[in-house]
């Protein structure tokens, strides 16, 4: 399309999205074995925690479009 300018990328930092993906993984675990949905074991205070710190720093490392 003619006057229209290409798409620019803001990329964050992906450290800082695996800490903080991490922490509210931790957060989530904890909250959740206190309301008693689920039971506290290696899955839920490990493997929670990684997989959304993974999620957030790729989401950082992506980055978000803007014009």
């Amino acid at each position: 399309m003619v006057g229209i300018p290409p798409r620019k990328w803001a990329k964050g930092k992906p450290f800082a999205g695996f800490r903080s993906g991490v922490l509210l993984g931790i957060g989530a675990a904890l909250l959740l074995h206190q309301l008693g949905w689920w039971v506290l074991d290696v899955n839920t205070l490990v493997l929670l925690p990684l997989l959304s710190g993974l999620l957030f720093a790729g989401r950082a490392w992506l980055g978000t479009p803007y014009r």
